[in-house]
């Protein structure tokens, strides 16, 4: 699915003379907003056989993407529904598209009514077919609104599909978030929306883009303040705490009498503010307004708060991307010594460590690669035996020999990471020795670099910068090469051929085997090996395209 999509993102991007792209490529763009889309995804091959899915399905069906990939496409659909006119929906020999209603099976063995709409590719000679799925909506939602105002779920289901659908097309995150904001306004369901963040510098509450309305900003007083009146709505709360707030009717929600001539003179009676985040950064809020008395339901708000999650991953995305293709970057360098004593408890010093590449399995979890003496791998290992580095759950010894250790640790949550992605940053090095840690992380010019600067001192008890410089960027094409290979791979094949990579399973003599790799992937070795030989024979056609 994603090869066809790349080539239908493409369409329309700049290219220079020699025809590169010099916009973000579409198909890790469009892969991303997938993952984190609010719907299922699933992919047939022209044999009936499911070759991808999405994390979404899972929610719906109870069936993990890797439990269905591999599998017939009639796992999904109860043995009395698999006529026709219902499985074959799917099938070679089903409806070129459209939308139906289908009962799915689910992993428990009760029945899920769903939506499916079917769109059907032609991709080198083979028909695949994408359905994006989602549960049959509650018809009664709303039933209170007068019949004037009144949108049924479905009506919403759509729109929210209209908006992501929109998102995948933009290459910026003003663009996305303006798409957002103005998508929302345009609909019969909502009057207005905007989109805001806190400066960090004033705590000042600023609009970044705003769509249905002119001067409401400029007309309220909002602020993030606890104490402050005008911090105990919907926008002041969530801000401040990073958790979406509905009022359901403004006129009977005693915190928001400060706005309520705004609400007679704008028209509104419902209220959603939701974060807009990836992991466990904030990029600001989105605000929904809407003139339907005790909108934003529970599925509704559902729906708002994945559509703030998914804006989030496409501003990531974004600007993870434009980080590619920047001339230069900005090196930021930190340093923090004694880290040892951070512990409760006698660490020796001596040794050295170092992490040498990071790979993230989903926003939470990430694998570790990196060498270490002897004496310094002894320390590691006892302190994550001992639970006493709260974001490292594991540490594995992949390869020893007289002079370093090779090493693989997991990571839940670590509270760095995630923090530099969402900002264009990277963690270059990291390196333990003598117990004096220090840091090298590049990042984008133009982003506020105070953040990052932040995000590293608040973390990392003692750290320093150290030093700051801008210099070029090394030699473009062997990084447009790189990213001519990352587009061809799905998340999974990138993930497995990196933790295979620098797991050493690619070494010889082997260092790890693929059911090792597998296990630290909590995936089965059969999907391993078939994530890993896909992605080698992608790879190979970019090589010999290339000569």
């Amino acid at each position: 699915m994603f090869h066809i999509v790349e080539s239908e993102c493409r369409k329309g991007m700049d290219t220079d003379d020699s025809g590169s792209v010099s916009q973000p490529t579409g198909a890790e763009f469009y892969q991303t907003v997938v993952e984190r889309a609010p719907v299922g995804v699933v992919t047939i091959d022209s044999e009936n056989t499911i070759v991808d899915a999405n994390a979404a399905l899972e929610r719906f069906v109870g069936y993990s993407p890797d439990e269905l990939v591999g599998k017939h496409v009639c796992k999904l659909v109860p043995e009395r529904s698999q006529s026709l006119e219902t499985a074959a929906s799917f099938g070679a020999d089903g409806p070129e598209e459209g939308e139906i209603e289908l009962p799915f099976t689910h992993r428990d063995g009760t029945d899920v009514a769903m939506i499916v709409r079917v769109d059907a590719y032609e991709y080198q000679d083979e028909r695949i077919r994408t359905a994006f799925v989602w549960p049959r909506p509650d018809r009664t939602e709303g039933a209170s609104v007068p019949a004037d105002k009144h949108h049924d779920a479905t009506d919403i289901d759509e729109l929210f599909r209209s908006v992501a659908a929109e998102i995948v097309e933009t290459s910026t995150r003003e663009t996305i978030e303006q798409t957002v904001c103005e998508e929302l306004a345009a609909s019969e369901a909502y009057e207005f929306a905007w989109i805001a963040e806190v400066d960090r510098t004033t705590g000042d509450v600023t609009p970044r883009s705003m769509a249905g309305v002119e001067g409401y900003f400029s007309e309220i007083e909002l602020t993030t303040d606890p104490d402050d009146p005008a911090g105990q709505g919907p926008g002041g709360k969530t801000l401040r705490t990073g958790q979406s707030h509905v009022l359901r009717n403004v006129f009977e929600e005693p915190s928001f009498e400060p706005w309520r001539s705004e609400a007679e003179r704008y028209g509104f009676r419902s209220v959603a503010v939701v974060p807009i985040s990836n992991g466990s950064t904030q990029y600001g809020a989105l605000g929904i307004y809407s003139a339907r008395v005790r909108a934003f339901g529970k599925r509704e708000r559902t729906m708002v708060e994945q559509l703030g999650r998914l804006v989030g991953a496409a501003i990531a995305s974004v600007e993870q991307q434009q980080a590619l293709l920047t001339d230069s970057i900005v090196e930021l360098e930190f340093r923090s010594r004694n880290v040892f004593q951070l512990f409760d408890r006698p660490v020796t010093a001596d040794g050295a460590i170092a992490l040498e590449h990071v790979v993230a399995l989903d926003d939470e979890s990430f694998l570790g690669y990196g060498t270490a003496t002897a004496e310094s791998m002894a320390v590691v290992e006892k302190l994550v035996d001992d639970d006493a580095i709260e974001c490292v759950t594991s540490a594995t010894v992949l390869h020893e020999t007289d002079t370093a250790t090779r090493f693989e640790v997991r990571l839940r949550d670590p509270p760095l990471l995630p923090t530099l992605t969402s900002h264009g940053a990277i963690l270059e090095t990291f390196r333990l020795a003598e117990g004096d840690l220090t840091m090298q992380i590049h990042a984008v010019p133009g982003r506020d670099i105070h953040q990052i600067v932040d995000a590293v001192t608040t973390t990392c008890p003692g750290a320093e910068m150290v030093g700051r410089r801008q210099r070029p960027q090394i030699a473009r094409s062997p990084q447009e090469l790189r990213q001519s290979l990352l587009d061809r791979l799905t998340a999974r094949q990138q993930t497995a051929l990196e933790a295979a990579y620098y797991g050493g399973f690619f070494e010889w003599p082997r260092e790890r085997s693929g059911e090792d790799v597998a296990a630290s992937l909590d995936i089965n070795s059969s999907t391993f090996h078939q994530h890993v030989r896909k992605a080698e024979n992608k790879l190979l056609d970019v090589l010999f395209e290339e000569q």
